[in-house]
């Protein structure tokens, strides 16, 4: 309910680095607690899916920071699937509909 409860700007992006560090690849992690990381990663992902709707353009811009310094590093398999990763972390993007701006802003980011 972020439009009806305005967040200070610094929070939101404390609550972007958080989840966004959640997203990044851990290698050969094989622990007991290697589910809990990834419902985990899940959940952060739901709350950038609700951050979408008012902070857009915040998550777009720490997704392609993250996305450009990951392709900037020499192509690995871990380096592959840390950009999946990232992916993954937006499976809750929610497009929006209306005004118009942000519904095509919404798919210009998709492509």
């Amino acid at each position: 309910q972020i439009p009806l409860h305005p967040v200070p700007d610094v929070l939101v992006h404390e609550v972007l680095n958080l989840a966004f560090k959640h997203f990044k690849h851990k290698e050969g992690y094989c622990g007991p607690n290697t589910g809990n990381v990834h419902i985990i990663a899940d959940l952060y992902a739901e709350v950038i899916g609700v951050l979408t709707q008012s902070k857009f353009q915040a998550v777009r811009k720490k997704f392609i920071t993250e996305l450009k310094e990951l392709r900037q590093k020499e192509q690995s398999p871990f380096v592959v699937q840390s950009i999946i990763s990232l992916i993954m972390g937006m499976k809750f993007f929610r497009v929006k509909m209306y005004p118009v701006e942000d519904f095509e802003a919404s798919f210009q980011f998709m492509q």
